[in-house]
């Protein structure tokens, strides 16, 4: 058998299994729920409806039930596949393998986007991952000034200050 077609098995088969464990959640929940409606149900027998009888035409149009976009129907299903994937069954054992896996190929690597994403390299060394910009026209016209200095005979010393640490988030470095 090709490694390709093994490897494709392989990772169908985890994909499939995640999705089991997905579906395990849901129904799981799902008897849960009906017990706790069991159980409130028994402990109080009340009709409601027949005690507080409500008028649904004399309601204001912003209480009327509107009808639902996608954005709703979105963070519905959001919300619900977060809620479910978080109470997975062996969730905490699934994520301790991933991360093992992650440092036994060196995929340790943070976001560019997080804050304090630090990456500790194997050579013991920490790295903060960055946004690419492009700096040549400010070192260009760094390499200008020390030329003008140089001309007038002023020393010249350059010293990039360091970046900036929020006094809010990181109050235990600042």
């Amino acid at each position: 058998m090709k490694p390709e077609r093994l490897t494709a098995i392989f990772f169908v088969s985890i994909i499939i299994l995640c999705m089991c464990l997905v579906f395990g959640s849901f129904i799981q929940s799902r008897i849960e729920n009906a017990k706790k409606a069991a159980r409130l149900e028994a402990a109080q027998k009340i009709n409601w409806e027949e005690l507080y009888p409500f008028d649904k035409a004399a309601l204001p149009e912003y209480y009327k039930p509107q009808k639902q976009s996608i954005k709703s129907i979105y963070d519905f299903l959001k919300n619900g596949l977060q809620t479910y994937t978080s109470k997975l069954l062996g969730n905490m054992k699934i994520n301790e393998i991933a991360k093992n896996y992650e440092d036994f190929i060196g995929w340790n690597i943070a976001s560019v986007y997080e804050y304090n994403g630090v990456t500790k390299l194997t050579d013991g060394h920490l790295a903060d991952m960055t946004p690419l910009n492009e700096v040549s026209q400010l070192s260009a016209s760094v390499i200008d000034f020390a030329r003008f200095c140089t001309e007038q005979g002023i020393d010249f010393f350059y010293v990039n200050a360091p970046r900036k640490i929020c006094i809010y988030e990181d109050k235990d470095i600042s």
